[in-house]
């Protein structure tokens, strides 16, 4: 019964650490959504680098959970919780910055073609 307890407070863990992260996401303004709140939260979460950085966190919040579920100390490697968060930051970081560059070249063209995208449209409103 103790270890399926564990199991869930790791679970439960996980998924409050992807909230919370994801929460950080959108409060920042790094994820945005056209759609609200919810839909921009939905489309944090829906980041797999969130997961890793997620996993772990509840990897090394391990000996406090165990230590309050069994009522004793065990000890956890950290090496392999380390190398998550910091692959999965490493991921997020060129995920984001790659679509920040993006918005930001997509934004540059749209102004220095302004004048020829307006013409086409009128061109093509006129034709139908």
């Amino acid at each position: 019964m103790k270890k399926t307890i564990y199991i869930g407070l790791l679970i439960l863990a996980w998924i409050l650490a992807v909230l919370i992260l994801a929460l950080l996401l959108v409060m920042t303004g790094i994820v945005s959504s056209n759609f609200g709140f919810g839909a921009s939260l939905g489309t944090a979460c829906g980041h797999p680098q969130l997961w890793v950085i997620s996993i772990g966190i509840v990897l090394l919040l391990r000996p406090v959970i165990y230590k309050l579920v069994v009522k004793e100390e065990r000890r956890f490697k950290k090496t392999v919780a380390i190398i998550l968060i910091v692959v999965g930051a490493i991921w997020l970081a060129i995920n984001v910055g790659a679509r920040l560059y993006l918005e930001s070249v997509e934004k540059e063209f749209f102004e220095q073609h302004k004048t020829e995208l307006e013409q086409y449209e009128h061109e093509r409103y006129e034709l139908e």
